[in-house]
């Protein structure tokens, strides 16, 4: 099997390759022997990586028996956990200096410290470990926080951040507690399936998805107990999906009010004029035109009001795809809106058919699936004139910068453009996580 796996991985062609063998069979003893063989023979940035539903399952012995020596499995080999793992195993056992003693660490270590106290304990009370665990995701989010800003203040790039994390004695601590810092030294990266569905926050730079990842760029994938990841990965898109939530309206209404070139710096300015130069279909002008029709012909500054009694509040459905779905009351199969100038918003009935056609009114009536349809539409076309915006304020910014700083990539300079839209994290990371997509399948960034 060993020659069979360093055989498809030599051939360096992409697709899925299912290898189906009894349990006890050697499979991790042979994969393990193969990656680091091939391991050895890489002389660029090629990555394995070795995905499990169970962390138990990862190979970690049966690598350190391949290399034969810890120090050479410690230099090729890195075990990529939760920052929640990470930061629970280890941050009361490792000293930092104390200027990091900051409000947010103590309070993550005293919340760590009862976490790990209620589990050694096995307290009953699994609502009071839910709280604790959602306040040390918390309060690592927030340390992590600090580290970054304090990084960015102190060492202008990449490279700079990572050599102080790795060489000098006041910035070991981070490299200790949060190994993924390192994640682009390491020939082969192991972790479980729904580690490689999160984002990876490395603190020197902005964190990344690695299905989005240059990382995974020809990289080779070993992913043990295939058939069962289906329901991990299910899973974390669900979950993905739930955290995505939000109001499309809103995130209209803010964009048009907000997207005043006005209130741009120069160098904003004159990349949003890079963008109608170029040719581009989709402009500032087009966009605000778009915009407006919308604004005008579904009055979406108003707000909508739905009718909640006709809806069964007993029969409503979360499906796997993240769709909502709900089932009206018996009889009220049509959904009408209109507008109410008395009271100055939407209201949204749900009525029976000849209920229905009897109260329509053409002047005053809204089709909703119309303005989401068009709000969808324009979105669109914002993340795509956002691509070509950002990249005009990306070379902007980077032709004034010295060369010993770190260059700003695409989703920096759409990340920045977006702040100053107001938008709130959500709205940010919404419109992010669905360009960045859009980037990537351009093989643009």
């Amino acid at each position: 099997m060993k020659d069979y796996l360093l055989d498809i991985m030599k051939n360096k062609e992409h697709g899925l390759y299912l290898c189906e063998l009894p349990t006890g069979n050697g499979k991790t003893f042979d994969s393990a022997q193969a990656m680091k063989t091939f391991a050895d023979s890489i002389k660029d940035n090629t990555k394995i990586i070795y995905l499990t539903t169970l962390n138990k399952n990862l190979p970690e012995e049966a690598l350190m028996a391949a290399y034969s020596s810890e120090e050479l499995y410690k230099r090729n080999v890195l075990r990529l956990r939760s920052n929640f793992d990470e930061v629970v195993e280890k941050i009361l056992e490792i000293d930092i200096p104390e200027e990091m003693k900051t409000d947010a660490y103590l309070k993550l270590c005293n919340d760590v410290s009862l976490y790990r106290n209620a589990v050694d304990k096995r307290y009953s009370d699994k609502e009071y470990i839910k709280e604790l665990a959602d306040r040390i995701t918390e309060g690592d989010r927030q340390l992590r926080y600090e580290i970054t800003k304090l990084l960015k203040r102190r060492f202008s790039n990449k490279s700079q951040r990572k050599k102080a994390i790795r060489n000098d004695s006041k910035y070991k601590w981070i490299g200790k507690l949060y190994p993924a810092v390192f994640t682009d030294d390491y020939k082969i990266i192991l972790m479980s399936v729904s580690k490689f569905m999160k984002r990876n926050s490395i603190l020197i730079d902005a964190s990344y998805e690695f299905l989005n990842s240059d990382l995974i760029e020809n990289a080779i994938i070993f992913i043990d107990e295939f058939d069962a990841t289906k329901d991990t990965i299910q899973g974390e898109l669900i979950e993905k999906s739930l955290a995505m939530q939000e109001d499309y309206i809103q995130l209209f209404r803010q964009i048009y009010r907000t997207l005043n070139p006005n209130d741009f710096s120069s160098s904003m300015r004159q990349a949003m004029d890079e963008v109608a130069k170029s040719g581009s279909r989709n402009t500032f002008s087009t966009l605000m035109d778009e915009a407006k029709k919308i604004a005008e012909n579904y009055h979406v500054r108003l707000s909508i009001k739905t009718k909640e009694e006709l809806v069964d509040q007993r029969q409503i459905f979360l499906f796997n795809d993240g769709s909502f779905h709900t089932v009206l009351k018996e009889g009220t199969k049509y959904i009408r809106s209109t507008l109410n100038e008395e009271d100055n918003r939407i209201d949204v009935f749900f009525e029976g058919k000849e209920e229905f056609f009897k109260n329509r009114n053409k002047e005053k009536d809204i089709v909703l699936y119309s303005l989401l349809r068009e709000i969808n539409v324009f979105l669109l076309h914002f993340r795509l004139f956002s691509i070509e915006w950002a990249k005009n304020y990306m070379d902007i910014i980077n032709s004034a910068r010295d060369g010993i700083v770190d260059a700003m990539n695409l989703e920096n300079a759409i990340s920045t453009i977006l702040k100053r839209l107001e938008l709130t994290n959500k709205q940010r990371d919404l419109l992010m996580g669905e360009t960045c997509q859009m980037i990537r399948n351009k093989r643009e960034c």
